[in-house]
């Protein structure tokens, strides 16, 4: 009787392991690079692909992409009338007989065609598909689509895989007392501006990972010209708070000196005013532009201009 017991062991144990053994023919589809199967961000500079593994050589491949409101712009590229979408139904991109689907991903560089037939193994950049449909569009931060990857070999076996990508809103800079970024007219004849006109937002969702604030040479005063030189490295009015610590330490008054994984910071130029006293009689266009890069690699630029007319000779 024991003995039974322990062959019986023996077969389930053996049983176990032969099921737990992956089958070679079996379709994989999965995530590499940057990214994963739950999570790859939307973003141009994160590389990540689809790779689909077929042993028994592709017959069909299509994307079944649940983006919402963003479904039925997807339709302009689908030929197959049954694949459109709705906003309440998926899109579906057949990326071997559908020749209007073909076009527009062979034009964005994905794989697409029938050349794809009889693959054991190919890439597909389904991140940039998304990103070329919702491209221009306004997308809410932290806003999340899936893709549902179905594959068919020649064997008739099907295998599917659904992919999450999540989308993150570049950074950008607001001027609160003063939205449409005009010059902002300094009159050194006249007591000082005050309040928060100078101030600046800079927001990152996806956090900060690079700001730099240039000042223009052609059209700026000398005098801050040579203020910004002699407190940045280098010989550029360049200042930039994530990579030179002599200007995070000189601008500590004016600037955050730990911008660099930040989701926000303030901005203020009140220093210009503050030299107003060293410009030349001259008219200048002091403007400042300033470079936000998050760690998607996502980037805004905006201008802080500010206008000194010529000294009034009395």
């Amino acid at each position: 009787m024991k003995k039974s017991v322990l062959l019986l062991a023996a077969v389930l144990a053996a049983l176990f392991v032969s099921c737990k053994k992956e089958d070679p023919q079996r379709i994989q589809i999965s995530v590499k690079g940057d990214g994963s199967a739950e999570r790859t961000e939307l973003a141009e500079n994160v590389k990540a692909t689809v790779e689909i593994a077929v042993p028994n050589k592709l017959a069909g491949l299509t994307l079944s992409m649940e983006l919402g409101e963003f479904n039925t712009i997807a339709n302009q590229y689908i030929d197959i009338s049954v694949n459109k979408g709705t906003t309440k139904k998926n899109a579906v991109f057949d990326l071997i007989d559908d020749s209007k689907v073909v076009a527009f991903l062979q034009g964005l560089g994905v794989a697409a065609g029938k050349n794809l037939l009889d693959s054991e193994s190919l890439s597909v950049d389904i991140k940039k598909v998304i990103l070329a449909l919702i491209k221009d569009q306004m997308v809410d931060n932290d806003r999340s689509f899936s893709v549902t990857v179905n594959v068919i070999d020649k064997e008739g076996a099907e295998g599917a895989a659904t992919l999450r990508f999540h989308y993150t809103s570049a950074p950008e800079i607001v001027w609160p007392e003063n939205s449409s970024f005009s010059p902002i007219t300094l009159n050194r004849n006249s007591a000082p501006v005050v309040g928060n006109l100078f101030k600046l937002q800079v927001r990152a969702q996806g956090k900060i990972a690079s700001l730099v604030i240039s000042l223009g040479e052609e059209k700026a005063d000398p005098s801050l010209i040579r203020w910004v030189v002699n407190r940045v490295e280098g010989d550029k009015p360049v200042i930039s708070l994530t990579t030179d610590p002599t200007a995070s330490n000189y601008f500590r008054n004016w600037f955050p000196t730990d911008v660099k994984g930040a989701g926000s910071a303030i901005l203020n130029f009140v220093f210009v005013q503050e030299n107003l006293p060293e410009f030349s009689d001259k008219e200048s266009l002091n403007e400042f532009t300033i470079t936000v890069t998050d760690n998607f690699g996502k980037t805004i630029q905006a201008k802080a201009p500010f206008l000194v007319p010529a000294k009034v000779q009395l």
